[in-house]
C-alpha cells in the first residue's frame, strides 16, 4: 500500500471523473478551485500495485474536515479502513464530515469506526469523531 502525497488539483479530478460514483457523492472539489489544496493540512492518493485505490485528506475550514473516497472498482475490499484510518491517525483534534444519506457502505464504514452523527439534513449526515 502506498500513500502518495505529491498529485495535483488535475490529477485529482481526473480520477474523480473516472469514477462515476465518486463523481455523484464526492463532490468536494466540484466546489472549490485548485487553492483548495492550501487549506489541506494532509492529503494522498491511495495506490496497491500501481493501481489507483482510494483518496483522502484532512482540510480546516473553521474545524477539521475529512473527505475520501474508494475507487468504484475497490469498493468492498476494505480500502475504505486503510485510507480511513490513515487520516484519522494524522488528525490532532476532533474530526468532522458530511456524507450522503445514499452512500450506505461510507455511512456504515464512518460510524463503525467511533464518528457519531450529529446533524441531518434531507439528503446528507453531519458526522464527528472525538479525538
Amino acid at each position: 500500500m502506498i500513500f502518495n502525497e505529491n498529485f495535483t488539483y488535475t490529477d485529482i479530478i481526473n480520477i474523480i471523473q473516472n469514477n462515476p460514483k465518486a463523481t455523484k457523492t464526492f463532490r468536494y472539489f466540484s466546489t472549490r478551485s485548485d487553492t483548495c489544496f492550501e487549506n489541506h493540512i494532509y492529503h494522498f492518493i491511495c495506490e496497491e500495485d500501481g493501481e489507483f485505490v482510494g483518496y483522502g485528506h484532512l482540510d480546516y475550514e473553521d474545524k477539521l474536515w475529512l473527505g475520501m473516497f474508494i475507487s468504484d472498482s475497490q469498493i468492498g475490499k476494505g480500502y475504505g479502513r486503510i485510507v480511513l484510518n490513515q487520516l484519522i491517525n494524522k488528525a490532532n483534534q476532533d474530526i468532522h464530515l458530511s456524507v450522503d444519506k445514499e452512500n450506505i457502505s461510507a455511512v456504515n464504514l464512518y460510524l463503525k469506526n467511533g464518528f457519531k452523527i450529529y446533524d441531518q439534513t434531507e439528503k446528507i449526515y453531519y458526522c464527528k469523531l472525538r479525538k
